[in-house]
C-alpha cells in the first residue's frame, strides 16, 4: 500500500465516523431509554400491623422508567382485604418507589434489582376504626422475560420493613410476591 493510498484510507474512514458516528449514537441513546407500564396479581404472605399478623391477595400496578442498567420504578399495591385472613383489616395500599441496576441474563430475561422506599396505609377495625400509615423501606427483585419488542410477563419480588409513623402507630411490615404484564411505550 503506498502512502497516498494510506491518507486517503484515513480520511475516508474519518469522514464515515464524523458523518454515521452521530446518527450511530442517536440510534444509540434511543434505544437506551424506555418507559413501561405493567398489571399485577399476587399475594402478601406477610403483612403485619400492630398485634396482627395477616396475608392476602394483592393487585399492582407499576411504571418503570430504564437508563441503559439503571432503573427507576413506580408501584401502587392493593391488597384485597376480603382475601385477608384477619377479618379486622378493612383496606390497605402502599406507594412505593424503587432505584436499582439491571441484570441481563440473556437477550430476552432481564433482572432488575432495587432499594424500595414507600408508604403503606391501612385501615382495620379492632373494637374501633383505625388508620395507619407507616413508612417502609426494603428491596424489590423484579425480573422480566420479553414476549417481543413492546410486551414482557414480569415478577415482583419484594419485602418492605415499616417503622412508626407517629407516636400512636405501629410499624407495618410487608413481603408479598406478585406476577403481570408489562407494556413498553416506547424505546
Amino acid at each position: 500500500m503506498n502512502r497516498q493510498t494510506f491518507q486517503l484510507s484515513i480520511l475516508l474512514s474519518i469522514g464515515l465516523f464524523i458523518f454515521v458516528a452521530p446518527g450511530k449514537a442517536q440510534e444509540i441513546r434511543t434505544q437506551s431509554l424506555s418507559l413501561s407500564i405493567g398489571a399485577s396479581a399476587g399475594y402478601a404472605p406477610v403483612l403485619t400491623f400492630g398485634n396482627i399478623e395477616d396475608s392476602g391477595a394483592i393487585l399492582g400496578f407499576s411504571g418503570d422508567l430504564q437508563y441503559q442498567n439503571i432503573v427507576g420504578q413506580f408501584d401502587f399495591v392493593y391488597v384485597l382485604p376480603e382475601t385477608a385472613s384477619s377479618e379486622s383489616l378493612t383496606s390497605g395500599m402502599g406507594f412505593f418507589g424503587s432505584l436499582g441496576y439491571k441484570i441481563i441474563a440473556n437477550e430476552n430475561l432481564h433482572i432488575p434489582v432495587m432499594l424500595t422506599g414507600g408508604a403503606s396505609i391501612i385501615r382495620y377495625s379492632v373494637f374501633n376504626e383505625f388508620y395507619d400509615v407507616s413508612p417502609q423501606f426494603g428491596l424489590t427483585l423484579s425480573p422480566y422475560y420479553m414476549l417481543n419488542e413492546k410486551m414482557s410477563v414480569f415478577g415482583a419480588f419484594r419485602y418492605m420493613k415499616g417503622f412508626k409513623g407517629s407516636a400512636q402507630s405501629d410499624p407495618i411490615d410487608l413481603a408479598s410476591v406478585s406476577i403481570g404484564l408489562r407494556f413498553m411505550l416506547f424505546k
